[in-house]
């Protein structure tokens, strides 16, 4: 096992010479790919102290000193004052240290191929600084992990020393830093994450982050914070049961505080910080099965789903009468009529298999189709070789699945006629009022239905492309979804 530090400099003598006096070395601002073998120094060398440059073996690349173990990774930010600065360079020269260019020692490491395996990971920021003189504040590192696959199996750590350059020469290192989740990305922390570590879900691509820690034995494993939670984001906490003692787990979302509160069992609870733009109520967080015998958390139905509009992609429950969507036939654009809202209490529904959210993976119908997780009621009818499906016809147990929750939002796009647009890149119909189901919703002008039937009705009349819930036409459709599935196994992984 070896430990590594981020040394992004440019200025660098040939491999296997010393850095010496003669040296003048420059941090580089921007984002650097993690691969980059020449920007990775064993943690033991200070790299101030003429020691030879990096011998260019990135870690857990199974080649070089890792070969292929577990290493351990120090991402150490900061910032050198003016006056520290000149202090390093005028001892530079007796101490035979390279000259430093640059007060900037920004990281921010973009990792996007394959999977990392590490030991532990040390996030921190550090400012050099002379006294009586003006201070300057530490950086934090960014990590961006954008898809591809990070495993820390032990510690996320906040704090740390490290050797910069300056009159103290040895300075701590703190404040953590930020783990970006993109692009399908998944991170997965094996044990405890220490505070000041933020993991930022930044395009709901099917992002995933696991906690293997938080458990009802461990139930503060987890100290981070995590940030821009959304529709097509997965918190996987694969140790926290769906159930205990026969008392199912919920999850209440706490918009003051911004933080999710997991009630296991009775009194077992777990507070998660927690915050995203689509996290408006207490059931704004679903717990769900992950099939392996823990949870998944996920975003409510409503919140983030983004329907093409003139105006770009706009979450559902930010759209507003006269906003032009997208659509598939006639005119491109079609303006908005009216968009209907309702909560369900699934628990007290007579029928609650009619009501349960289906959940259709990224990707299910092809690339970018849907780009992310999309959440539909399980008759809302999906386009596909121009005919609509009710989606709980599609149900795979794979890239298409119904889930149980407790409660969920449901909301429905009506136009001026029946048409198809855009949820989350899928073409899937607006709301056809037939028979007076504006009763499903509460803001339907029309008597609320107590248990409201989700049931497919008659089209004859007014549906843009007839209804199939039988034959050829299905099953088409049903063999092309189950084949993406088998090819494209991570489409239907939690």
């Amino acid at each position: 096992m070896t430990n590594y530090v981020w040394f992004p400099v440019f200025g660098l003598p040939p491999t296997g010479e010393t850095i010496t006096a003669t040296d003048t070395l420059t941090w580089d601002a921007g984002t650097f790919n993690w691969n980059t073998p020449s920007f990775w120094v064993d943690a033991p060398s200070a790299p101030f102290t003429g020691n030879a440059p990096p011998t260019g073996t990135v870690p857990d690349s199974g080649t070089g000193t890792s070969q292929g173990a577990d290493d351990s990774v120090g991402l150490v930010a900061g910032s050198i004052s003016a006056a520290a600065l000149f202090e390093y360079n005028e001892l530079a020269p007796f101490l035979n240290d390279p000259q430093i260019a640059s007060t900037d020692l920004s990281i921010d490491i973009l990792l996007n191929t394959g999977t990392v395996d590490l030991t532990d990971l040390l996030m921190a920021g550090v400012a050099a600084n002379v006294a009586d003189t003006p201070q300057v504040l530490p950086q934090y590192p960014t990590l961006d992990v954008e898809g591809a696959n990070l495993f820390v199996s032990t510690e996320i750590v906040n704090t740390d020393s490290t050797d910069v350059p300056g009159r103290v020469g040895e300075e701590s290192a703190t404040g953590g830093g930020t783990i970006d989740i993109g692009s399908g990305g998944t991170v997965e922390a094996g044990g405890s994450v220490q505070t000041d570590i933020f993991l930022n879900f930044m395009d709901s691509a099917s992002d995933t982050l696991r906690l293997d820690a938080l458990s009802t034995i461990d139930t503060v494993a987890f100290a981070g914070t995590i940030t821009d939670f959304g529709a097509g984001d997965t918190i996987w906490l694969p140790n926290v049961p769906l159930s205990l003692d026969g008392v199912i787990t919920t999850a209440t979302y706490d918009t003051t505080n911004k933080d999710v509160v997991l009630s296991i069992g009775d009194p077992v609870q777990i507070t998660i910080d927690l915050a995203g733009s689509g996290l408006t109520a207490s059931n704004s967080v679903q717990v769900i099965s992950d099939g392996r015998g823990g949870v998944d958390l996920v975003t409510c139905f409503a919140a983030g789903t983004r329907i093409a509009t003139r105006r770009g992609e706009v979450p559902v429950e930010e759209l507003r009468a006269d906003d032009c969507v997208e659509v598939v036939h006639g005119e491109k654009f079609e303006p908005v009529v009216w968009i209907g809202r309702r909560h369900l209490d699934c628990r007290r529904h007579v029928t609650p298999q009619h009501a349960w959210p289906v959940r259709v993976r990224a990707g299910a119908f092809g690339a970018g189709r849907p780009y992310r997780d999309l959440w539909l009621s399980p008759d809302h009818a999906v386009y596909a070789n121009d005919v609509l499906i009710p989606v709980k016809c599609l149900v795979n147990g794979r890239t298409i699945e119904q889930v149980t929750v407790n409660e969920i939002d449901y909301y429905h796009v009506e136009l001026p006629r029946h048409g198809v647009l855009l949820a989350n890149g899928l073409p899937v119909e607006s709301f056809l009022d037939v028979n007076e189901n504006r009763g499903f919703f509460a803001n339907g002008d029309a008597p609320t239905a107590l248990h409201p039937n989700l049931t497919a009705l008659a089209w004859e009349a007014n549906g843009c492309a007839p209804l199939v819930v039988t034959g050829p036409e299905l099953d088409a459709v049903r063999d092309f979804v189950s084949r993406l599935a088998d090819v494209e196994p991570t489409a239907a992984a939690a």
